[in-house]
């Protein structure tokens, strides 16, 4: 055992230790928590009641109650209402208390001076108003409420966007604020790389661009995460949390979707639960079909000559994805839950590149370039099981959890090209090109990830609320790759072993963590700390070498937040991160698939860490609401992509660190009801960011930027039935360095990318008396979605511009089973209540 290793164990241990002695101070039930002595002389009583719409009076499932001391408005406790609309709520010191009862659509119910001086006090029914009088005016409020602000994060529910149907995950992050996508899917924010999390945890499985956005109940942006959190990520985390039902009965949801040039999308939906058992079922199958465009050109100088190469190349992509997925979530009692649930994801690509060209030299025409490429590629062994178990107590909000997770990637890649370069009439250069290469490449990448953690929340009533937890991941990356030349036509590709590659990477991560959050009148606090031990090894088979690298860091974080009123909340935030460099930019492996382009991994290369801060204020007025804020981090080690010239037609590229990098800016969102029938949302987001390095790797041009984003969303509720939405995207030019946390636009070189807007628009209808939608998408409706890059370094400049066919057109149709709807878990309830308490 290694000795980082080993002060993980001691700190679990101590924190194992001080559990126990919680636990054993709370033995007996004399609830010690809210200061009773150990004689046990703090009497306790039991609230319950019924909650009731008072337009209807049926019972309302799954309403908040939140228990408040009447002298000083220190929230206490609180529960959530069953199927018959009963709560009860136990552990509570005499006393007189504010009860404050919610639920989305209605009115906030207050029932004051209630006399907690029995074991039981029975406050009976208590009635809740819809909170608009016809269901459009109910419309309006729950839009109002599509962001949360929580005290670490912001909520983003997007059931009702327009990506819903037909869309993707990737299409949703192209719609929230401050997130960017480049032309290869990579997501960003604020100009700076983010971790991907779907229900709280990574996958190797999942694919942003293959899964159906109606199957996402919310997006959850945690700019600054608490120690909780696995550090990855420089911009903070995206959680994309899925819809799952819990209704009784028989229920779900059927969903087609067809797309102008052969694409569509169908799946299919069931939940059925029966007293302690909830079995869910779903299946997704997608094909996608369409072309993309690249126009290209680099120009370099060696040794006095100036070389000019252009490249014209169009992709033909076929694309088909299944997801199958099955679980059980099984009601032991009422304190104790197990879930479990299987994936399978098998995919396969086909795409047909052309590419067409020439060269250049010191202005004479050398070469006319053609390419002819076939790609080939699979997932078959992709999947991922889950199995997770919750306990709660008798203390409102006190729960331990337990999750196993393992979850496996398994791409193949089997490429044959054909390039020819011929000869100009002007060319009497010494060394001519290959006239004709026939090149057959094969991979495949294998990852497996098994990931244990667990989880403890105790509350202390007013001394706040106490959180621990362990984390152990163990990521396994086989890497394997061969190629085959052939230099003549009608002769067969023989092996090449130099250029074979066999590369395996492993990663295992030990972290501990304890944040404590309490709330004193007005103000809200939690501050936490991680202790994590990142052991990684790499083994280069093919060159027989190797590589180990340890480390073990403290990353803490801290949040304030501050409310004087209903209507205003300041807050303040700080964490500190890491970006730990990837698979690919590690491997040693010198990649020759592209004669004129290697690139090779660099083994020395160490993690990035930054240090975030961050101030907000968030204002609401009426049914509008305006939100601010401004942030700072500061990054050592950034790792960043070099490309450099060899001789005057090839390039290498790698990768090193920087000495540091500095971002700053500012964000402001609004959500403006103008009418009852019409709402906007803008978002605006503004950063800068400075590289700094002593060596010549950086030219002048990139190492100071100045980005923003905008975004406007607007929203027109026409009738009870009918709805449209349209959304507009603006992205400036913004700094690339490659790999590292400021990428920005993941996988260029040094350089810039140039501004780009999109238009989109979407339509939805009602039918069959609400159980059905009929919906109309229309995605970059002007073909504005240009991704242009302009690279440059010592002795060369070049130029990038990609795109894909548009604009696409998607008709889409949604029919609920027993009116399948997503009701808010207890779970997720209960979160929201944690943060009231925090």
């Amino acid at each position: 055992m290694s000795s980082n290793t080993f002060k993980i164990v001691i700190l679990a241990f101590i924190l194992g230790s001080a559990l126990s002695s919680a636990a054993q101070q709370r033995s007996g039930g004399s609830g010690a928590s809210h200061g009773a002595n150990p004689a046990g002389s703090l009497k306790l009583t039991k609230i319950t009641g019924t909650v009731i719409d008072k337009s209807t009076s049926k019972p309302v499932e799954y309403a908040n109650i939140a228990i408040y001391r009447a002298k000083d408005s220190t929230l206490v406790t609180g529960g959530i209402s069953d199927n018959a609309g009963k709560f009860s709520i136990d552990r509570i010191p005499y006393g007189i208390y504010t009860l404050k009862v919610k639920f989305i659509g209605y009115s906030t119910s207050v029932v004051k001076d209630v006399k907690a001086n029995q074991p039981t006090t029975d406050v009976g029914k208590i009635d809740i108003n819809p909170s608009s009088k016809n269901i459009e005016e109910v419309t309006v409020v729950g839009r109002k409420n599509e962001v949360q602000n929580n005290l670490d994060k912001k909520v983003y529910n997007i059931d009702r966007s327009m990506y819903g149907t037909g869309g993707t995950a990737l299409d949703i992050m192209q719609s929230l604020p401050a997130v960017a996508v480049d032309f290869d899917g990579n997501v960003s924010m604020r100009g700076s790389s983010v971790t991907i999390l779907i229900d709280g945890r990574p996958s190797n499985l999942v694919s942003l661009d293959q899964m159906p956005a109606h199957l996402i109940q919310r997006v959850e942006i945690i700019s600054n995460p608490s120690a909780k959190y696995d550090p990855e990520g420089m911009s903070g985390i995206i959680n994309i949390i899925l819809k799952k039902n819990i209704q009784r009965g028989l229920n779900g949801m059927v969903n087609l979707n067809a797309g102008y040039n052969n694409k569509w999308m169908g799946s299919a939906t069931l939940n059925y639960r029966k007293n302690k058992v909830n079995f869910f079922t779903n299946y997704t199958l997608r094909s996608f079909n369409g072309e993309s465009y690249q126009d290209s050109w680099s120009n370099s100088t060696f040794n006095g000559t100036n070389t000019f190469q252009q490249r014209n190349t169009t992709t033909d992509n076929k694309m088909r994805m299944q997801n199958i997925q099955a679980g059980i979530d099984y009601y032991l009692n009422d304190k104790n839950t197990l879930n479990t649930s299987f994936t399978l994801e098998p995919r396969s690509m086909r795409s047909n590149d052309e590419a067409t060209g020439y060269t250049n030299s010191n202005g004479v025409k050398m070469y006319d370039y053609n390419r002819y490429t076939k790609n080939k590629g699979s997932n078959k062994g992709g999947f991922e099981y889950d199995l997770a178990y919750k306990r709660t107590f008798a203390r409102e909000g006190e729960e331990l959890t337990a999750e196993f997770n393992i979850d496996r990637g398994n791409n193949e890649m089997e490429q044959t090209s054909i390039e020819q370069n011929t000869k100009t009439p002007e060319n009497n250069f010494t060394k001519p090109l290959t006239p004709y290469t026939h090149q057959l490449t094969n991979s495949n990448n294998d990852n497996v990830r098994t990931m244990f953690r667990t989880d403890y929340v105790l509350p202390l009533a007013e001394m706040g609320r106490v959180e621990v937890g362990y984390m152990l991941s163990n990521s396994l990356s086989k890497s394997t790759y061969d190629l085959s030349k052939a230099y003549a036509e009608n002769t067969a590709p023989v092996l090449q072993p130099q250029y074979t590659n066999d590369f395996d990477y492993r990663q295992t991560v030990n972290a501990v963590y304890a944040n404590y959050g309490i709330s004193i009148g007005k103000f809200k606090a939690q501050a936490g700390l991680r202790a994590e031990n990142a052991d990684t090894h790499g083994e280069q088979k093919t060159e027989n070498t190797s590589f180990r690298k340890n480390f073990f860091d403290f990353f803490p974080s801290a949040f304030v937040k501050y409310a004087p009123n209903d209507n205003n909340e300041f807050g303040i935030n700080y964490s500190r991160r890491t970006n730990r460099p990837r698979m690919w930019s590690l491997n040693p492996f010198v990649n020759r698939a592209d004669t004129l382009n290697t690139s090779q991994g660099n083994p020395d290369l160490d993690p990035e860490y930054i240090n975030s801060f961050e101030v907000g204020y968030t204002r609401i007025f009426n049914k509008n609401s305006v939100s601010l804020t401004a942030f700072y981090r500061k990054t050592t080690g950034i790792v960043a992509t070099i490309r450099q010239q060899v001789d005057a037609l090839r390039s290498f590229t790698t990768f090193v660190n920087l000495n540091s990098g500095e971002s700053y800016g500012a964000e402001a969102a609004a959500n403006i009801n103008i009418f009852k029938w019409w709402n906007t949302n803008w978002s605006y987001s503004y950063f800068h960011t400075k590289l700094t390095d002593n060596s010549s790797v950086l030219d002048n041009k990139t190492k100071d930027s100045d980005s923003w984003t905008l975004r406007a969303t607007s929203n027109w509720f026409l009738s009870k039935q009918f709805s449209l939405q349209a959304m507009y995207n603006y992205r400036s030019p913004v700094v690339t360095t490659g790999a590292g946390g400021f990428r920005g636009m993941g996988g260029a070189s040094q350089g810039k990318s140039h501004a780009s807007y999109t238009v989109d628009m979407g339509a939805r209808y009602s039918i069959l008396k609400g159980k059905g939608d009929v919906s109309l998408r229309v995605s970059d409706i002007f073909d504005t979605g240009r991704y242009i890059t302009d690279g440059f370094g010592p002795n060369y400049t070049s130029y990038s511009k990609s795109w894909r066919q548009t604009p696409n057109v998607f008709l889409g149709f949604t029919y609920r089973i027993n009116d399948f709807k997503r009701k808010p878990q207890k779970q997720q309830d209960q979160n929201s209540m944690d943060e009231e308490m925090m």
